[in-house]
């Protein structure tokens, strides 16, 4: 979307697992690998009594909206490809 799509310093095969990361660190983990498994895991991180990081698989190439363009500020996101 922005660079013609080149990507500089960003690790797109990243090994860490977060979800044991958290753990290590006497929070809660989870993990986001599909869509549908969206509403059930965000529903029990918000259900958790202390902290929870939930780590949420993106495919590489997948656009995430809203999204702040580089430079930009609040004012100029994005919210969807359709600009």
């Amino acid at each position: 979307m922005f660079y013609q799509e080149r990507s500089s310093f960003t690790e797109i095969d990243r090994r860490t697992d977060f979800e044991k990361l958290a753990e290590a660190f006497g929070a809660t983990g989870m993990r986001i690998e599909r869509s549908a498994e969206i509403r059930p895991v965000l529903e029990k991180a918000l259900a958790c009594d202390g902290p929870c990081v939930v780590d949420c698989a993106i495919p590489s190439g997948q656009r995430v909206f809203p999204i702040i363009p580089p430079g930009g500020k609040e004012d100029d996101m994005i919210y969807s490809e359709e600009i």
